[in-house]
C-alpha cells in the first residue's frame, strides 16, 4: 500500500482474523476515509486483502457560496439535488497489486433530474461551483 500522507485514525478487529485500519486523508472542504481489510488467512501478494473508501462532505455543504451554487443550478436546471461524492482518489498498481492512495481529487455533485435518471456535475473545489455541462446516468 502506497499512501498520499493519510493518518492512521484507528485499529478496529471485528472478528478473530479480520482487522480494518482505518486512515484518513482531510483537505479544507472533505474528509477521505480508508478502511484497509486485513484477514490473518489471507497470503496473497497484498497485506491488506481488500480496502474501501468513503467521503465526508459536511465542509463543503456547510459552505454559503456552494450551497448558492447549488441553488442556482436547481434554479437552471429544474433538477433536485441529492448529494455530493468524491475526494481524494485511490487505484490498484496493475504491476504489484498494490493499493495506492493518491492526492489526486474528483468530487461531483449528483441531481434528480426527475424522470429517473441522475445528472452528475463536477465540482469546482477552488470557486466552490459546480460544472455548467453535466453528464446523464
Amino acid at each position: 500500500m502506497e499512501s498520499n500522507h493519510s493518518v492512521l485514525k484507528s485499529i478496529e478487529e471485528y472478528d478473530l482474523l479480520n482487522v480494518d485500519f482505518i486512515f484518513e486523508k482531510e483537505h479544507e472542504y472533505f474528509k477521505t476515509t480508508y478502511t484497509c481489510q486485513y484477514n490473518q488467512e489471507y497470503h496473497e501478494t497484498r497485506i491488506f486483502e481488500d480496502y474501501g473508501i468513503t467521503h465526508d462532505h459536511t465542509k463543503l455543504l456547510s459552505e454559503k457560496a456552494f450551497q448558492d451554487s447549488i441553488r442556482e443550478t436547481e434554479i437552471r436546471t429544474g433538477f433536485r439535488f441529492r448529494e455530493c461524492d468524491g475526494g481524494y482518489e485511490s487505484r490498484l498498481d496493475d504491476n504489484r497489486y498494490d493499493f495506492l492512495f493518491t492526492d489526486e481529487i474528483y468530487v461531483f455533485a449528483r441531481f434528480d433530474m426527475g424522470n429517473g435518471h441522475t445528472a452528475v456535475f463536477e465540482v469546482d473545489l477552488d470557486n466552490l461551483k459546480l460544472s455548467r455541462d453535466y453528464d446523464i446516468y
